[in-house]
């Protein structure tokens, strides 16, 4: 979002479709991060409780 601040701050154009397209990519880029923070430790607790059975 502060990255939306600075570049409505250097154009000259009145903001209108622009900060709407840019402002949803700012969003979907933290939901996808926040996701990936919340699957990749539970992806590696389980990978290490999760012990091999070898056939014998």
């Amino acid at each position: 979002m502060a990255l939306i601040t600075l570049l409505r701050r250097y154009t000259s154009r009145p903001a209108g479709k622009t900060a709407a397209v840019l402002a949803a990519l700012g969003i979907f880029g933290a939901s996808l991060f926040f996701g990936d923070s919340m699957i990749t430790p539970a992806i590696s607790v389980l990978s290490a409780t999760r012990t091999p059975v070898l056939p014998g």
